[in-house]
This record gives C-alpha cells, structure tokens and sequence, in this order.
C-alpha cells in the first residue's frame, strides 16, 4: 500500500463487537444492501490511528464498517 515498514508494525488490540456487527449487517440485508461480514479481518488504519490517539488504552469496543463504491 506504499506505507512505510514499521507503520504495519503498529497495533491497536481494542476489543471487537461480533453481535452490533451482526445486528448491522442484518439491518443492511433488510434494506436490501449487498453485504458481507468478515470477522476475522483486521482493522484498517483509517479506524485505529484516529483511535490510537484519542482512546490509547484501546479499551472500547470497535465495529468497522467499510463500503465498495466500485458495486
């Protein structure tokens, strides 16, 4: 992705929330929203840098919802 080396080094350990995540992609399915869910991917920079600074103790819990413009 063009980052440096160390940035992939970084960590944010926050818990994650698997039921709102659920309840979010059932929400989106009754509207008729395209969707999956992938539980087992990491969270992406654009959610834990901002959080890394505000919350450092990453003790709140963290739903990352991303869209495809591309569909």
């Amino acid at each position: 992705m063009g980052f440096p080396p160390e940035s992939y080094e970084i960590e944010y350990p926050c818990p994650g929330n698997p039921p709102l995540a659920d309840a979010i992609v059932e929400q989106l399915e009754k509207a008729g929203i395209a969707v999956s869910a992938d539980h087992l991917r990491g969270f992406d920079h654009r959610l834990f840098v901002p959080l890394k600074i505000i919350y450092p103790e990453a003790d709140i819990p963290c739903v990352q919802i991303a869209l495809d413009q591309r569909t």
